[in-house]
C-alpha cells in the first residue's frame, strides 16, 4: 500500500515530498531593507577586489604549514607549478620561500605604518556602476569606504550638504557621509581633463575644503592642468592606474595648507613638481609608485614623513636633501647604481631605508650608506648583485638596526668590513640577514667576529 501511494503521488500526480520548516518572517519593511543592503553589497564588489581572496578547503592554512602538508592548498582560477618531485626541488622551494618571506618582511613594518595611518579600507565603490550613482548617495553614503585618508570634520558643514548638485559636476561624483566626516570627489568616469576642470570651475561648491580627490582606472585623462581644482582644496589626492602623465604645480598648491597625502600609482608620469614640496607644509606622505620617474632632485620638505618612490626608472639621485621628519624612504626597483656621498645627512629621523633590486653592485663603495639617524632600524639591500663591500660602505648604524643582504653574490665576510658593524649591533637587537648570500661557502664555515 505504501509503495502504491508513493507511486501515485510521484508518478501520476507529479508531486515531491517536503517538510515544513520554520523561517524568518518577512514583512514588507524587512524586504525593502534587505533589498537596499543587497544593492549596497553589489556596489562594493564592482571592482572585483573580492577575487583577491583565497578560498581554501582546509582550516587556517597559515598555521603550522610546515608540519601539515594538507594546509598549503587553496582554490583559484589558475596555479603555478613548482617542482617538488625530488629532494633537490623541495630544498630549492624552501630556499625560495625563505628569501621571499624575507623580502616581504623587509618593507612590512614601514608599509604597515603607512597603511594604518593613511588607509581607511581596502574596499572601493566604483562610479562606473550606474546602480551606485543614485542621488540619494549624495547625502547617505555610510557604506562607502575607499582607500583615502578620512579625517573628521573635513567639510566643516555638519548637517549641510557640501556637494554641488549632481548634474553640475558630471561625470564626477561627490560622496559625503551624513555627519560631514569626509567629502570626496571621484572623477574616475571623466573622459578628459576639461571635464574635471569644469566640475570645479563651473559648479557652485558650498564647501571648498574636501577630504579627497580620486581618479582611478581612467584611460582618458592625460593631465591635471593649471587651475584644474580652482579654489577647492583637499587633504588627499589619489590617482591610481590612470593615463595621467602631467601634474601641474597648481593642482597641488591649491591645497598647500591642508594637503596631507599624495598617492599616484601606475601612471606614465615622468616628472613631478618637486619644487612645490617646501610650500606643502602639511604634506606627510608622498607615494609615487609604478610610474616613469627618471631623476630625483634635492628634496626640501620639513613635514614629509613617508616617501615611496619604488618601481620607477630613477637612475640619478642628487644630494643635499632636507627632510628632517622623514622616517620611511623606499627607492626599491629602480636602476640606481650610485648614491652620492652625504645623501643621508638631511635625514635625522630616518627609520627605514629600502633599495631592493637597485643596481648598487657589484661593489658597494665606501661612504655609500652613511646614516645620520639615531632611529635607524632597517636597511634593505636585497637583490643588488653585490659581490663585495668596501670598509665603511655601511656606517652610522644603531644597535637596533637590521641589515638585509639576501640574494646578493657575496662570497666572503671580511673582518675589516663586518667587525665595525657587529661591534655596534652587539649592544642591541640588530643583526645582518645573510640568508642565501654566501655563494659556494658552506654554512658551517661562516664566521661571526666577536667584538
Amino acid at each position: 500500500m505504501k509503495n502504491s501511494a508513493q507511486h501515485i503521488l510521484t508518478e501520476h500526480l507529479k508531486l515531491k515530498p517536503y517538510k515544513n520548516q520554520e523561517r524568518q518572517l518577512q514583512i514588507e519593511a524587512m524586504k525593502a531593507a534587505r533589498l537596499e543592503r543587497c544593492r549596497q553589497l553589489k556596489c562594493r564588489f564592482v571592482r572585483n577586489l573580492h577575487r583577491r581572496i583565497v578560498f581554501s578547503d582546509e582550516k587556517l592554512f597559515t598555521n603550522e604549514q610546515g608540519h601539515n602538508r594538507q594546509n598549503d592548498r587553496g582554490w583559484a582560477p589558475g596555479t603555478r607549478r613548482i617542482p617538488l618531485d625530488n629532494k633537490e626541488g623541495r630544498q630549492s622551494r624552501r630556499k625560495t620561500e625563505q628569501v621571499k618571506e624575507d623580502e616581504e618582511e623587509l618593507l612590512k613594518g614601514g608599509h604597515n605604518m603607512l597603511r594604518e595611518k593613511y588607509f581607511y579600507s581596502a574596499s572601493w565603490v566604483s562610479p562606473h556602476d550606474q546602480s551606485c550613482l543614485n542621488p540619494t548617495m549624495q547625502s547617505s553614503a555610510s557604506f562607502l569606504s575607499i582607500p583615502f585618508l578620512l579625517l573628521s570634520a573635513s567639510s566643516g558643514l555638519h548637517g549641510l550638504d557640501p556637494c554641488p548638485h549632481p548634474e553640475e559636476i558630471l561625470p564626477c561624483v561627490c560622496y559625503n557621509d551624513e555627519e560631514g566626516n569626509y567629502v570626496i570627489l571621484d572623477c574616475s568616469a571623466a573622459n578628459s581633463s576639461s571635464q574635471i576642470s569644469s566640475a570645479f570651475n563651473d559648479a557652485s561648491w558650498p564647501a571648498t575644503n574636501l577630504t579627497g580627490f580620486s581618479l582611478v582606472d581612467d584611460n582618458q585623462v592625460e593631465e591635471l592642468p593649471e587651475g584644474v581644482f580652482n579654489n577647492v582644496a583637499f587633504k588627499t589626492i589619489y590617482v591610481d592606474n590612470s593615463t595621467m602623465a602631467s601634474l601641474h604645480p597648481s593642482a597641488l598648491l591649491s591645497s598647500q595648507d591642508q594637503l596631507d597625502f599624495v598617492y599616484i600609482r601606475l601612471c606614465p608620469m615622468k616628472e613631478f613638481p618637486w619644487d612645490t614640496l617646501p610650500q606643502l607644509t602639511s604634506l606627510t606622505a608622498l607615494y609615487l609608485k609604478y610610474n616613469r620617474l627618471t631623476a630625483i632632485p634635492s628634496i626640501q620638505s620639513p613635514s614629509l614623513d613617508q616617501m615611496i618612490l619604488s618601481h620607477n626608472r630613477i637612475s640619478n639621485l642628487e644630494a643635499e636633501w632636507f627632510a628632517p621628519s622623514l622616517t620611511f624612504l623606499d627607492l626599491s626597483d629602480n636602476p640606481i647604481s650610485t648614491i652620492p656621498h652625504g645623501f643621508f645627512e638631511g635625514f635625522q629621523n630616518l627609520t627605514l631605508f629600502a633599495c631592493r633590486k637597485c643596481e648598487l653592485g657589484p661593489t658597494l663603495l665606501s661612504g655609500t650608506l652613511e646614516f645620520y639617524s639615531e632611529n635607524l632600524q632597517y636597511v634593505i639591500l636585497i637583490h643588488n648583485n653585490i659581490s663585495s663591500i668596501e670598509p665603511n660602505a655601511i656606517a652610522g648604524l644603531t644597535p637596533d638596526t637590521t641589515i638585509y643582504l639576501q640574494a646578493n653574490n657575496i662570497t666572503e665576510l671580511t673582518e675589516e668590513v663586518f667587525r665595525p658593524i657587529l661591534e655596534v649591533l652587539v649592544f642591541g637587537s640588530g643583526y645582518i640577514n645573510l640568508w642565501g648570500v654566501l655563494h659556494g661557502v658552506p654554512y658551517r664555515s661562516v664566521v661571526f667576529f666577536a667584538p
